[in-house]
């Protein structure tokens, strides 16, 4: 019995973690699935009339959800467990489509990749990692990406650039996971995620508030 009880709490436990993942990935593609619909919604009244504004809005909005779901692909889905999955050109290149706010940009020169790659959940921590930099910028910033070939590992540092970035607690103490699974929310389930998947890796990852400057977070990649 005392098994069994363990084995259902775990399973409650792991459904609690999805169903935030997927809290986050809703919260973040409603927008955009939103505006299509107004889009359409204005095609289908004024018809001819409102035809350019409201087929741009549509156009743009839909390009926006595809981007946010190919990113949260990799970085939530088995897209980004597997071999064969997407190199450091493409996770720039995803990480560029889930930005999509005016306020917050994207450096990370992708010329001076290493040519060794990570391995696929290094590759997706990456992105979890990147994910994380843009909640630390409520008020928009830059999120800038270096990864450089050490000698075990693709030493990578995200840097969260703006003079109020910052983490909330919650988040905070996700990322040290300080907090009980149980009492995650949609606030904190990112932070915690990408500490859990540091901590699948067996890697470091390492978190340095810099006031006025930004908030940096380092990690060592493993190759493929």
């Amino acid at each position: 019995m005392a098994r069994r009880a363990k084995g259902d709490m775990e399973a409650g436990l792991d459904l609690r973690v999805a169903e935030l993942l997927c809290s986050r990935l809703c919260h973040d593609i409603v927008s955009p699935v939103g505006a299509v619909n107004s889009g359409l919604e204005l095609m289908a009244e004024f018809g001819d009339d409102g035809g350019d504004d409201a087929l741009d809005l549509v156009r743009t909005s839909a390009g926006e959800a595809a981007a946010k779901l190919q990113f949260f692909r990799v970085a939530y889905g088995l897209a980004g467990a597997q071999a064969g999955g997407p190199d450091l050109a493409e996770a720039a290149r995803l990480a560029a489509g889930m930005i999509t706010s005016k306020r917050i940009s994207l450096d990370w020169p992708v010329e001076q990749q290493p040519p060794v790659a990570a391995a696929p959940r290094g590759t997706k921590l990456l992105l979890n990692l990147i994910a994380t930099a843009v909640d630390a910028l409520p008020r928009g910033g830059v999120v800038r990406v270096t990864v450089a070939e050490g000698p075990d590992a693709l030493e990578t540092q995200v840097l969260a650039v703006a003079e109020d970035a910052r983490l909330t607690d919650e988040a905070a103490a996700a990322l040290k996971h300080a907090t009980d699974i149980a009492d995650l929310g949609p606030r904190d389930i990112q932070a915690w995620f990408t500490r859990f998947l540091a901590d699948r890796l067996n890697t470091a990852l390492t978190v340095t508030p810099q006031p006025g400057a930004g908030i940096g977070f380092a990690v060592a990649l493993p190759r493929a």
